[in-house]
């Protein structure tokens, strides 16, 4: 990984956690002195999470943490539920049956979806079946903003300077149990169906996250 790579993750994670929370500067000299590097890679770490709306470089008084809005969190769940359906139109007739068997094969194990890593409130679309359809988009530039709006979707209502536990009224089991739906149709070949399933667990997973949002 990279001095820059590894910048733009610190980053972040930060932002993502709360750390740094919204409004709050970043020392871009402190950044270089922490991961002993020269600010040129810190520089662009801040370029790229400024072109994706994390940051704002305000010339002569520094860079500031951009809030995560509710319109912010909206917006989000609608670009959701406009793409993750095309995917499965578009791309679902490629799958092979022996693919999408060890995809429900994969989901049977997977215990601890739409949960991150860190443990921060937030809907993940790095789990399974989400990554099996953003891994067979053959279009760059529909992959780049899916990759953005993942990186999104783990975003916390930063303002409130607190970390909460996940609310999550539906349980590992229940979630898992729309993703097996979703893999049957496509094993069935019902892909109209299976887009429609989509959007109603991508609006299953948005109710979840508003929950969240108006109970912080």
């Amino acid at each position: 990984m990279t001095k820059k790579d590894q910048t733009y993750e610190l980053l972040l994670q930060r932002i993502n956690s709360g750390e740094y929370p919204a409004q709050s500067y970043i020392d871009e000299k402190a950044i270089a002195k922490e991961l002993d590097t020269s600010r040129t890679p810190v520089r662009e770490a801040i370029l790229s999470l400024a072109q994706e709306g994390y940051l704002k470089i305000l010339p002569q008084r520094g860079i500031i943490v951009l809030p995560f809005t509710y319109e912010d969190a909206c917006d989000i769940f609608q670009t959701r539920k406009l793409l993750e359906p095309w995917l499965i139109q578009t791309y679902g007739p490629t799958f092979t049956e022996e693919e999408l068997e060890a995809e429900r094969a994969q989901v049977e194990k997977d215990s601890e979806i739409h949960r991150n890593a860190e443990g921060v409130p937030g809907i993940s679309m790095m789990h399974h079946p989400h990554v099996l359809l953003i891994n067979r988009c053959r279009n760059h530039f529909i992959s780049n903003i899916l990759q953005n709006v993942e990186r999104q979707c783990i975003r916390i209502p930063n303002d409130r300077n607190k970390r909460v536990p996940y609310i999550n009224s539906k349980s590992p089991e229940e979630v898992r149990g729309t993703h097996m739906i979703l893999l049957e149709l496509m094993l069935q070949k019902r892909f109209d169906e299976a887009a429609k399933e989509m959007v109603h667990h991508v609006e299953l997973a948005e109710t979840e996250y508003m929950r969240y949002w108006f109970q912080s």
